[in-house]
């Protein structure tokens, strides 16, 4: 699954890159088939009419673990800070007429689009996570590469970070452990940090 698009360039030092061990996937991937069926559901059909020009829940759903992690991200970040967004509020600014791979500047400017939330694309190092997920007037938008993608192309939300690993969501239901050597060979420093405006106004949206 690619559901990020981005123009950073990686670090010039080349890295061995892992991917998530096959039992870990196994159950991720259960549980993202489990939240997409429960989204598209959730969403009338004329509500879904507006999102896709596909018919049907199946439809839907697909397109949603193809291109809304960037959104999903979004959404739970706004949720987190106590920021009033739905889900189809956010699907529909950001993919526009059809479903559709978003970059970082446009993850930036999908949150600005939620009132009283700003947002920055910053680089940081992973020891620098664990200060962010402690703090309860911010949210992180982790991008990192997925199924051993070259640049950055998946988001998830940070929650915990220690010496062993990071706890991220890829919504509020759907929350899993990644062990640090694992998410270091994933992660380039690329994190999209989302505050309440009045706490961030001299937030910029920035990709690089």
């Amino acid at each position: 699954m690619s559901c990020l698009t981005t123009n950073i360039a990686g670090d010039s030092h080349s890295k061995v890159r892992r991917r998530m061990p096959l039992h870990n996937t196994f159950h991720v991937l259960l549980g993202v088939i489990a939240l997409v069926s429960l989204l598209a559901l959730s969403i009338a059909p004329e509500e879904n009419a507006t999102l896709s020009s596909s018919t049907g829940p199946s439809a839907f759903a697909r397109e949603l673990y193809q291109y809304g992690c960037g959104p999903v991200s979004v959404y739970i970040s706004a949720r987190r800070l106590g920021a009033t967004t739905t889900l189809r509020e956010l699907l529909e600014r950001g993919w526009g007429d059809e479903p559709r791979h978003l970059s970082l500047k446009e993850l930036c400017a999908l949150v600005h689009t939620v009132p009283g939330l700003r947002a920055e694309g910053v680089r940081l190092a992973p020891e620098d996570l664990s200060e962010v997920a402690a703090r309860d007037d911010m949210a992180a938008i982790l991008v990192i590469r997925q199924d051993g993608a070259a640049e950055p192309n998946h988001t998830l939300v940070l929650e915990l970070c220690d010496d062993e690993g990071i706890t991220v969501l890829d919504y509020p239901v759907i929350r899993y452990r990644i062990p640090i050597a694992t998410f270091v060979d994933v992660f380039d420093g690329h994190v999209i940090l989302v505050k309440k405006t009045e706490q961030s106004g001299f937030f910029s949206c920035r990709s690089d």
